[in-house]
């Protein structure tokens, strides 16, 4: 049965791009593409996706295509620049201060880099000059035709789990850090870890996950957001801060004695004055 909009499945997906009559990959939700190509990252999650039909920003190509669909089944899309990320600008390529780029990253930044400043969004830094960063703020595949595989993995039907998915897409954490319930009255429950909190626009981030929960999960009638804290790994952290701090203040002790000693003014210095 093909999907419909406010159905969640699981999808993996491998996105290429095609650059001198040659197919690259670009990214992937499996590992052993991204090991064949040389992508793989250790610690990096390689799993099927959410997406909620109608609801998840998808290029246009896709979105023509995953309602016709069903579990199981997989495709191969293909798509011009203004079905995908559009052309490519020179407008977009912007002149930043680097004054600006260090108070918001804590140092100079370096080519290749990322960023994300208000009101410009993520871009990635092309050029650095004296006084200035060029920065680039097209999408890395603006301007670039696509070749896309996708599969339908699974279609998530039960509401805990379908709030489970759409908390662990808005504040970027596995799904496995995420719990979530719901009763027969609807009262439906969701934990997040301390960290989730954490994030840059959080209470946007929020707010979008209350927005979709309300649009796809008709069985919640009140949701209550709860932050979940691993006590036994924030104590383990916490003294391993400590006890690194605490051998740093010894070292800059005996660092200082030493200097002492080797000092015009140190104890030599005042027993010759005695």
């Amino acid at each position: 049965m093909p999907l419909k909009d406010g159905d969640i499945v699981l999808v993996n997906y491998t996105i290429k791009y095609i650059e001198d009559g040659k197919e690259v990959v670009y990214e992937t939700t499996v590992e052993d593409v991204a090991k064949e190509h040389g992508l793989y990252r250790e610690g990096a999650s390689y799993r099927p996706v959410p997406i909620i039909i109608g609801r998840s920003k998808l290029i246009d190509a896709l979105e023509k295509v995953i309602r016709e669909l069903d579990v199981g089944e997989k495709r191969v899309v293909e798509a011009e620049p203004s079905e995908a990320y559009g052309e490519y600008r020179r407008d977009l390529v912007k002149r930043i201060p680097l004054k600006v780029l260090r108070e918001h990253l804590g140092r100079t930044p370096v080519v290749g880099e990322e960023v994300e400043l208000p009101k410009l969004g993520r871009g990635r830094v092309i050029r650095v000059l004296h006084r200035y960063a060029d920065v680039d703020f097209n999408h890395p595949l603006a301007g670039k035709r696509l070749k896309i595989e996708i599969e339908v993995v699974r279609k998530i039907t039960e509401p805990a789990e379908k709030i489970k998915f759409i908390a662990a897409r808005w504040l970027s954490v596995d799904e496995e850090a995420v719990e979530a319930s719901i009763d027969g009255e609807g009262n439906a429950v969701v934990r997040i870890p301390l960290r989730a909190a954490k994030l840059d626009n959080f209470p946007i981030r929020l707010t979008r996950l209350i927005e979709e929960v309300l649009d796809a999960v008709p069985e919640a009638k009140r949701l209550d957001v709860a932050l979940s804290v691993d006590l036994e790994a924030l104590r383990a952290e916490v003294g391993a801060a400590e006890g690194e701090q605490a051998a740093g203040g010894e070292e800059a002790v005996e660092e200082a004695a030493g200097e002492a000693k080797e000092s015009p003014g140190g104890e030599g210095a005042q027993e010759s004055q005695s």
